[in-house]
């Protein structure tokens, strides 16, 4: 009797055992993934990039298994489809965003203030350029993180230089050295009447206005500036440099093929053709000074939350993890200046053997880089001005304090429209 009691005590509790192992392991399982967070990472999902960006979401989820990343790649028209996701109530949780539509955005209040997750993490700004997290500023908070970002220098085709014996560019030059050059270098080589070679892509006339001392916008944001001497004179520059009937995209072909002497670019144009061979050797130089120094515009992508995600802490860990190092090296391809400084000064960006200096850009982004005013309609006043100069002027010839006066009128129109409070920063 008491052996078979014996017995039936030791399989109730052998039964207790394998229900506390099966069951407990059962629960805790189900626990986890109960516990899976899943949010969407909406990035640009140009081919090349596809497969950095989906290596980085996976790399996030080995440290943090108790989130799942889902990336959706936007080819096409990427702010438009921000803007209607975000419209719509539909948004990725975490998105990449260029900094020239993030004051429409965040006006808009579609981004989550990242400032108290800075603040809980006592997470370290000091590795980023302080430019990079500017560029993501509203109204004195932290909105966004930078992944990458630069400015434009006056990148030159040397064999050109060394054929025409003329000194390459260097810090010393000025609006009137580059306008000597320009003029120099543009002819025409096989003498049938048609230009075949040129001396410069000047790109964007901002960097001229601000170097010549004129804005486009007034301090207080309520008045436009293009009417006034400053902004005629440079719009009067950036015309001579430019042959008549040409524009910037033109002018950027054929400096691939040879073509122009001199073109003013970011260093992507240089790094995306890494491993392919250029017809010719490149310099790099910084841009030339006007009467007011030097002035090129910052360009950059960064991270951003979004204000109605349902999981701002796990949202707000792979933001870090997006602009940590391993996530920069990861998902920028190579093509700009990573946000930090530790990334920037490796080999990862200046990369030996180049017959150009890559912390010519670094120097320009520190010292010359600058962001336009954060307007909400910052976007609709570009294009104004745009149309104005390449429409109106360049291409069409027209008269520039005229085609200025035009703009300027348009512009104080948007700005009208605008409450103090839309001001507000």
């Amino acid at each position: 009797m008491n052996r078979l009691i014996r017995a039936l005590v030791t399989v109730v509790v052998l039964i207790g055992l394998i229900y506390i192992i099966f069951f407990s392991g059962y629960i805790l399982a189900t626990r986890q993934r109960g516990a899976e967070v899943t949010i969407e990472f909406w990035g640009w999902g140009r081919y090349d990039r596809r497969q950095n960006l989906a290596d980085v979401a996976k790399a996030f989820e080995r440290e943090h298994p108790e989130i799942r990343v889902k990336f959706v790649p936007i080819i096409d028209n990427y702010a438009g489809k921000v803007l209607v996701g975000i419209a719509g109530g539909k948004a990725g949780d975490v998105m990449e965003q260029h900094y020239l539509g993030f004051p429409t955005l965040a006006y808009r209040g579609a981004f989550l203030d990242l400032t108290p997750f800075i603040e809980q993490d006592n997470y370290d700004l000091s590795d980023f350029f302080p430019i990079g997290l500017k560029a993501y500023q509203y109204k004195g908070k932290q909105y966004g993180l930078p992944l990458w970002g630069s400015t434009f220098c006056l990148i030159y085709n040397k064999d050109l230089f060394d054929e025409n014996n003329y000194p390459y560019p260097d810090e010393t030059w000025t609006f009137d050295d580059l306008k000597k050059a320009a003029d120099s270098f543009t002819r025409d080589r096989d003498g049938d009447g048609k230009l075949d070679q040129f001396g410069l892509n000047p790109y964007e006339f901002t960097f001229y206005l601000w170097s010549n001392g004129g804005d486009y916008i007034s301090p207080d944001r309520t008045r436009c500036l293009l009417d006034e001497p400053a902004a005629i004179e440079s719009l009067e520059y950036y015309k001579s440099v430019i042959p008549p009937g040409y524009w910037i995209n033109q002018l950027g072909n054929e400096f691939e093929l040879g073509n122009v002497a001199m073109t003013v670019q970011g260093p992507w144009v240089l790094l995306a053709r890494e491993g392919k061979t250029w017809p010719f050797t490149v310099g790099v130089s910084l841009f030339p000074s006007g009467k007011a120094g030097r002035s090129t515009r910052y360009s950059g992508i960064g991270v951003t939350v979004w204000k109605e995600t349902k999981h701002p802490q796990e949202s707000w860990e792979f933001a870090k993890f997006l602009a940590s190092r391993e996530g920069i090296t990861r998902a920028i391809y190579g093509e700009d200046i990573p946000s930090r400084r530790s990334v920037a000064y490796s080999d990862f960006f200046i990369k030996p053997g180049t017959a150009y200096d890559e912390e010519t850009f670094i120097k320009a982004l520190e010292a010359q880089a600058r962001i336009p005013v954060a307007l909400p309609q910052l976007t609709e006043i570009w294009n104004v001005m745009e149309t104005a100069v390449r429409y109106r002027i360049v291409e069409e010839g027209g008269d520039v304090e005229e085609a200025l006066v035009e703009a300027t009128a348009k512009i104080n129109e948007i700005l009208a429209r605008t409450s103090e409070e839309e001001w507000a920063q």
